[in-house]
């Protein structure tokens, strides 16, 4: 499915509204956060991050919780308020990267080459406020689901989730989640209508042919110039063989190795690469020049091999889904954010190639994916995924109210 640009609105909380978290819950999502930072686990492994959870939500008098059988390290707090509302979930991630860090912060990661460079602290520390306010709040109505994600970064968060029906048994009707932005000045919260993000799907290219020495490339192939001569025309393809206004992709190399990787004197027979495809549509849709982005691949990568007396094996393997905000819960959010005297929206247009894996929960939910400013002072100006990576504490705050905020609102207005 091609979807047009949206139009994004940036939410700014002007003042200090009622429902905004006590100086208590700011003092528990400020340590949580660091404490989280300084102590990473990647995906599939946050034990001791999701046990810290578990216990803070426990002490806040959380007694529902409840288990996705393919994953360990989930947690997923209920609560029931007992008035009448719709069920709704709102969501974080846990899981850390395998990126050592480079920043001056006084919580630095304690872990050798592992951090949070995508701000899974931050957004776990923020859900776990917005629990432990909404736990005793006459204001939130219904059933609000808390959703601590573990392996966003890997196979098997989302997904998986959405496979054991974890969700669907709680009669979840909306899923809200929202992602730190760099750049963004920090108190912002942008939300837009349609595709926000793109899927990203993962491939690898294994080429094969005569090895030689060095010295004499005319006895081989020439198989490691070859795979740059295939590189290079692949990562253009998509400016050349498709409308990427319409059909915005981007093609990416992300790791190469030869089998006589750094012998000097030997033409390999055989090297391989592999990396991302993001598109705003699935993979397997038909392209405005006939075919898909898998066949349109192929046929490069072969032809170009053959020529250079080589074979070419493409692997393509379907990741996540673009992310798609529910145009209608969108509208409503924004009428609603718009009329109350804390925020303030304005309108402007963006849509980002990377992606994410609650991409999962918009092909089953009506769901909102909002981005959260980080930027002032000088911190929250490193992207995501850098060694660089920070986040503006005062950026924990509005993400916290606004959480707030949205269950409040979310679960009255049904």
């Amino acid at each position: 499915m091609h979807v047009s640009t949206g139009i994004l609105f940036a939410v700014v909380l002007a003042s200090t509204p009622a429902w905004a978290a006590g100086s208590a819950i700011r003092s528990l999502v400020r340590s949580t956060y660091e404490h989280i930072h300084a102590h990473p686990e990647i995906g599939h492994k946050e034990f001791e991050t999701s046990k810290l959870i578990r216990t803070e939500l426990e002490k806040a008098g959380y007694t529902e919780f409840v288990d996705s059988p393919s994953l360990k390290t989930e947690v997923i707090s209920v609560l029931r308020t007992g008035r009448p509302g719709p069920t709704i979930c709102l969501r974080a991630e846990l899981d850390a990267l395998a990126i050592a860090e480079e920043t001056e912060c006084d919580f630095i990661s304690t872990v050798p080459g592992m951090m949070h460079a995508c701000g899974h602290d931050a957004h776990a520390a923020m859900l776990l406020g917005a629990a432990v306010e909404l736990k005793n709040s006459r204001d939130v109505s219904g059933t609000v689901v808390f959703l601590f994600q573990p392996a966003e970064e890997v196979k098997g968060g989302a997904d998986d989730i959405i496979k054991d029906s974890t969700l669907h048994k709680l009669g979840v009707e909306k899923v809200f989640g929202q992602h730190v932005f760099p750049g963004l000045p920090a108190g912002v919260i942008r939300i837009a209508p349609g595709a926000v993000l793109a899927g990203s799907n993962y491939y690898s290219v294994k080429v094969s042919g005569r090895g030689s020495h060095a010295a004499y490339p005319h006895q081989g192939d020439d198989v490691p110039t070859c795979t740059a001569n295939i590189i290079s025309g692949l990562t253009s393809l998509p400016a050349r063989k498709m409308n990427v206004l319409e059909e915005p992709c981007i093609m990416s190399v992300a790791w190469i190795e030869c089998d006589t990787s750094k012998t000097y004197n030997v033409l390999s027979e055989e090297c391989s690469f592999g990396g991302t495809v993001r598109a705003y549509f699935d993979i397997a849709d038909s392209i405005q020049n006939g075919g898909t982005i898998e066949s349109l691949m192929n046929e490069y990568i072969t032809h170009t091999a053959a020529a250079c007396g080589c074979t070419a094996e493409l692997r393509l393997r379907r990741g996540a889904p673009p992310t798609t905000n529910n145009p209608e819960l969108c509208e409503a959010v924004l009428s609603a954010a718009d009329k109350f005297p804390a925020l303030r929206a304005d309108g402007e247009s963006i849509r980002r190639m990377t992606a994410e894996d609650f991409a999962y929960y918009t092909q089953e939910f009506p769901c909102l994916y909002f981005s959260l400013g980080i930027a002032k002072d000088g911190l929250g100006e490193a992207g995501l995924h850098q060694s660089q990576f920070t986040i503006h504490p005062d950026a924990l705050e509005v993400g916290t109210d606004f959480l707030i905020w949205l269950a409040e609102w979310s679960t009255r207005t049904e």
